[in-house]
């Protein structure tokens, strides 16, 4: 049966998150954002289309009716996305996520202390992820940071205007001359040959070789007008462990796979296989979802053999005799291997939610057996045979026992009949409740009047300590009684106020969706305002890195700042997060909370900057609810952009007002400073270039422009 957190988030929401990097928010709005809104809203079922536009960073959430499949959502999604491609900029890919993918994450790693980022981000690449990807349960291997391997080609402008040539002469020129054709098939000798061209570049200077200028009076080879050097791909973001420069991976579960075994045959995987890095190489795991899940699993087993205990011991306190004790606590191994065996039917596995009821239920599961247990003992009390009392005493008392059984499961069967975000958790719950309640009231008419039909199972005496306690307890209860019936204004009086202090508590308490659990980890956000660039926000991050690793019971410290392009990550360079791993509870002073206020002191003296503090599971839960790092948010849209602005500060003084909330960051606050180049047409006529020659140039002289690729051996340059 899977172990897992949570039952499966089968929520009909998609997300669809493209990057196109450099590009302001209001470009990712018209060039990107826009196209796929228009296009999903077509999509029968869905009920909201909404977005969220920044710098370099689309984000369309898709929100389908209730009861559609989330399989289904995500082809209808992917089929409408196949339809717009066209409509978007060359380069652009947008990927989709289902709500809930983070909660998907069982195992993230860092490896770092290689010379080489290239090489190790290869080795994890090609040599790590393939074996991994082989393990049964794993969907997926997200490589983060480390550097791709690049021929870089630098122009020469002045060389350039003397040839009349563009950057785009160069760009076609490398195209053109990297690719291979099949030509097709060649019959000799009775044998068959196939033809193909290759015309493949290789080295560095297959490239400076490259012919630009091609004529019969002249010649110009790349080399001449260009410098070609190796070199690595421009990242616009940082992995970092422990402070040094890293890869990171993170290996997600398939929808229904236990957590548990994937990550232990992840872990043992990689343990076998640390002798493909280079001596000095570090591998350290900064996430590993199982520990978690198995301490809340071990937490929920104690419980529930300490109520079991705590039942056979009342049990005997009560009946006297050790033989019927075991018989009636006989019932609760074998309810909950029932339940088990009926919630696996029913496509439920082992968590959170699932064993807390089989908790609860451990208490309800030897009532009905003891109400018949006790009606058989008084049947051999008035002188009957064990199996004429056994089967009276069973037969007498089946209607009362099956309607306190079905009256308690009535209260949880609205629980399995729920709808919507509320039935994913409450549905395993009641229907977990339901199958062990009707699983004991089988076995108190049945294996217990059994049990008790065999020769020699004498009847308890009345000489016990349980029962001396019963009669005085049958004395005290008879006073009470009598006390009410005489004051029954007081006594309704005491219901009402008793009633009422009970919800006033409900409603004033704190609610959570999880109990706390020290998760051994502490997951930190920091925003720094929109506009900062990469190198501001890395050197924050290496000062809130050297923060970290300065607390003794912090055994790593991973850093992401920004995201990759092709990730599902939607954070701009202003944005980072820190996990921090710290030592197992038996090797660490402090708890997660007291580690996390001592961060909180140290990080306050960093101005201008918003802290987020989480858990990491707690922040996972909160985003696959909110599709925020946070567990609510609020969006103000509209066409007026100018009222918009002015609204989203009334919202944020407003939220301000509020002491229990915290970190409120508003995204209008700070706009991000741009240049923009705006072309003059009748300027260009007379050099005869196009916009595309001007903006492509401009492309190459900041962030380079991806001319072509080479395939060497496993790696793409």
């Amino acid at each position: 049966m899977p172990v897992d957190l949570f039952p499966g988030l089968n929520i009909p929401v998609v997300n669809i998150i493209t990057h196109y990097p450099g590009s302001s928010p209001e470009d990712m709005e018209i060039l990107v954002t826009r196209p796929i809104e228009d296009e999903m809203r077509g999509i029968q079922g869905v009920k909201r289309v909404a977005s969220t536009s920044v710098q370099g960073i689309s984000q369309v959430t898709v929100e389908f009716t209730w009861g559609t499949g989330v399989r289904d959502a995500r082809q209808s999604v992917q089929a409408r996305l196949s339809r717009v491609r066209g409509l978007l900029p060359g380069g652009v890919a947008p990927r989709i996520e289902n709500i809930g993918t983070t909660l998907q994450e069982v195992v993230g790693y860092v490896v770092y202390g290689g010379k080489d980022l290239i090489a190790l981000r290869n080795t994890v690449r090609y040599d790590l992820s393939s074996r991994l990807m082989a393990i049964d349960g794993v969907s997926s291997v997200e490589v983060l940071g480390g550097d791709r391997h690049a021929f870089i080609v630098r122009i020469k402008p002045e060389r350039l205007i003397s040839l009349h040539l563009t950057v785009n002469d160069i760009v076609n020129t490398l195209k053109q001359n990297n690719m291979i054709a099949v030509a097709g098939y060649l019959d000799r000798s009775s044998r068959e040959y196939l033809i193909h061209g290759d015309a493949r570049l290789r080295t560095l200077d297959d490239i400076r070789s490259l012919p630009v200028i091609a004529k019969a009076d002249r010649s110009v080879i790349l080399g001449s007008i260009a410098s070609v050097s190796s070199g690595v791909v421009p990242r616009h973001y940082v992995v970092h462990a422990d402070g040094i420069p890293a890869v990171a991976f993170v290996v997600r579960k398939q929808p229904g796979a236990s957590a548990i075994r994937v990550a232990h045959k992840v872990n043992a995987e990689i343990a076998g296989l640390l002798r493909l890095f280079p001596p000095g190489t570090r591998i350290k795991k900064y996430y590993d979802q199982s520990e978690i899940i198995a301490e809340a699993r071990n937490t929920i087993f104690y419980g529930l053999m300490l109520g079991a205990l705590l039942a056979v011991m009342v049990l005997y306190f009560f009946l006297g005799s050790w033989r019927p004790t075991l018989i009636v606590a006989a019932t609760i191994p074998v309810t909950l291997i029932a339940t088990l065996t009926v919630m696996r039917v029913f496509g439920l596995g082992l968590n959170v939610i699932t064993m807390s009821a089989l908790t609860l239920v451990v208490g309800m599961i030897v009532d009905g057996a003891i109400v018949v247990a006790e009606n058989i003992f008084r049947h051999r009390q008035m002188g009957q045979a064990e199996e004429e009392a056994a089967l009276e005493g069973a037969v007498e008392i089946a209607g009362p026992d099956a309607s306190g059984v079905f009256t308690t499961v009535a209260a949880f069967l609205p629980l399995v009949m729920l709808s919507g975000l509320a039935a994913i958790f409450l549905r395993p719950f009641g229907l977990t409740v339901s199958t062990a309640l009707v699983v004991s009231l089988v076995l108190s008419l049945t294996f217990v009047p059994m049990a008790f039909s065999r020769k020699g199972l004498n009847a308890p005496g009345v000489d016990f300590m349980g029962a001396r306690l019963l009669k005085r307890l049958d004395g005290a209860l008879h006073a009470i009684l009598l006390f009410c019936f005489r004051h029954r204004v007081l006594t309704i009086f005491i219901a009402f106020i008793s009633l009422g202090l009970l919800g006033i508590t409900t409603l004033t308490g704190k609610v959570t969706l999880l109990p706390p659990i020290d998760e051994g980890a502490i997951l930190i956000e920091y925003v720094m305002p929109p506009g900062t660039a990469l190198s501001e926000s890395n050197r924050i991050g290496d000062a809130l890195d050297r923060i970290a690793l300065s607390v003794p019971d912090v055994s790593c410290v991973y850093r992401r700042t920004g995201s990759p392009e092709q990730g599902y990550q939607i954070e701009g360079v202003n944005r980072g997060e820190i996990m921090i791993k710290l030592k197992p509870k038996n090797k660490r002073k402090g708890s997660v909370t007291e580690i996390m206020n001592a961060l909180k002191r140290a990080y306050g003296r960093f101005r201008g900057v918003v802290f987020l503090y989480h858990q990491p599971t707690q922040e996972k839960i909160d985003e696959s609810f909110s599709g925020l790092p946070a567990l609510f948010g609020v969006t103000v849209y509209g066409p007026d952009m100018d009222r918009l602005i002015s609204l989203s500060n009334e919202v944020e003084k407003c939220m301000a007002k509020d002491h229990a909330v915290a970190n409120i960051i508003n995204n209008t606050k700070v706009k991000s400073s741009e240049i923009v180049v705006r072309i003059r047409y009748p300027q260009l006529a007379p050099y005869g270039v196009s916009t595309k020659d001007v903006l492509t140039a401009l492309q190459s002289a900041f962030s380079g422009v991806e001319a072509t690729r080479i395939v060497r051996q496993r790696e793409d340059i």
